[in-house]
């Protein structure tokens, strides 16, 4: 992943809020989270499109708290709605929610 980090096609500036503490500025790069939502009884899904963020556990390096944390991209604040670790154990995949 760190060669997705170098990436300036990738890669977004923004700035990770843990209150009480003032922000401080990582660098993410952004996914689409489309999930299949299957609803039993019937024949058809849904998805529920939404945002991730990749952050380097090298600039964020506790895990994210849902609910607490933001994420500010641009003019646009979300808050982390979930979070886990990726495969390699150096990205917080977060779960994003516009505010």
């Amino acid at each position: 992943m760190a060669t997705i980090f170098a990436d300036p096609n990738w890669i977004e500036s923004a700035i990770f809020t843990a209150p009480p503490a003032a922000g401080i500025p990582v660098t993410i790069y952004r996914g689409r989270h489309d999930p299949i939502i299957d609803f039993p009884g019937f024949q058809n899904t849904a998805r529920a499109a939404g945002w991730e963020a990749h952050l380097r556990q090298t600039e964020v390096p506790t895990v994210p708290r849902k609910g607490t944390d933001t994420l500010t991209i641009g003019a646009l604040t979300y808050g982390i709605r979930d979070v886990f670790e990726d495969t390699e154990r150096t990205e917080w995949v977060c779960d994003l929610i516009e505010q």
